[in-house]
C-alpha cells in the first residue's frame, strides 16, 4: 500500500450538497476532489489476498497546480477512500437499519 498524504474534508463550491476531499501535503498538495459512485468488485487477484477491489468515480473540484491525473493520484484517492470506509465501518456495525437483512419474498 502506498503512503497516503494527510487530507481533510473541504467544501465543494460547485455543489454545496456534496463534500470534497483536499490533500494537505505531499506531491499533490492542494488537489481537491469529490467521490462519485463507489462499488466493490471481485477479489483483487493482483494482491494475492481476499480483498475485494474498490471502484469509484470522482470529480476534480480544484487542481491549482495542474497535477496530472495519473495512476499514482488515482491510487492515493482510492487509498483515502478505503481509509474513510474503514474508519466508518470498522466497529463491526451493519448500518443498514432501514433495510431488511433478509428478503421477505417467498
Amino acid at each position: 500500500m502506498i503512503p497516503l498524504p494527510s487530507y481533510r474534508f473541504a467544501e465543494n463550491p460547485f455543489d454545496d450538497s456534496m463534500g470534497a476531499v483536499k490533500i494537505n501535503n505531499g506531491k499533490f498538495k492542494g488537489f481537491i476532489y469529490q467521490y462519485g459512485v463507489v462499488t466493490f468488485g471481485g477479489m483483487d487477484e493482483s494482491n494475492n489476498d481476499d480483498t475485494p477491489s474498490l471502484n469509484f468515480t470522482y470529480e476534480i473540484v480544484d487542481n491549482p497546480k495542474g497535477y496530472p491525473v495519473n495512476k499514482e493520484l488515482v491510487d492515493i484517492m482510492g487509498g483515502i477512500l478505503f481509509e474513510l470506509i474503514k474508519e466508518r465501518y470498522d466497529d463491526g456495525s451493519d448500518y443498514r437499519e432501514d433495510y431488511p437483512k433478509e428478503s421477505d419474498s417467498e
